[in-house]
């Protein structure tokens, strides 16, 4: 399969996150992007949020009808 020239040309930079960064748990279960460009971590321990600076966490929360139904 040939690579457009437009894509060959850009280098992938990856950077390692992890519980020192924010990250609510290093065990990650999934990671999806958003059309924001937001990056969704799927965790044993909730729902990580990352804008590409910082950490936001959603948790369960037995009292709250519209939080997460489960960790």
């Amino acid at each position: 399969m040939l690579v457009p020239a437009a894509f060959a040309a850009q280098p992938m930079h990856f950077n390692r996150l992890s519980v020192e960064d924010g990250l609510s748990q290093s065990h990650v279960q999934a990671i999806l992007q958003d059309s924001s460009g937001l990056i969704w971590f799927g965790t044993e321990d909730g729902l990580n949020r990352f804008d590409g600076y910082a950490f936001r966490h959603y948790r369960r929360d037995r009292a709250s009808s519209e939080a997460l139904a489960s960790d």
